[in-house]
């Protein structure tokens, strides 16, 4: 999972203008999409800066105007929520 923290942190910073699909699974964004914008239901991904900013605002991110980028720590939580979050969802599917 470390890997997976640094990886997303660095694409994030490197590309944060292309489609989220390329490091996060689908069924993981549109949960995320679906937590945080729960009306749109499009199927076009978001965009990695907001994908990330998602992840880290389950992990504490205020997401504020002036609080820059999340950092690690913050992205560490939040990707344990959103696993969580997809256990979850892939268990209540299954009843």
């Amino acid at each position: 999972m470390v890997w997976r923290l640094m990886w997303l942190t660095y694409h994030a910073r490197v590309a944060p203008d292309d489609a989220c699909d390329a490091i996060l699974k689908t069924p993981e964004w549109r949960l995320l999409r679906r937590r945080f914008e729960p009306k749109n239901r499009s199927k076009k991904p978001p965009i990695v800066r907001q994908a990330v900013r998602w992840i880290a605002q389950l992990g504490g991110f205020l997401a504020r105007k002036r609080d820059g980028e999340p950092g690690l720590k913050t992205l560490w939580c939040g990707l344990g929520v959103l696993h969580h979050l997809l256990e979850g969802v892939q268990l209540a599917a299954k009843r």
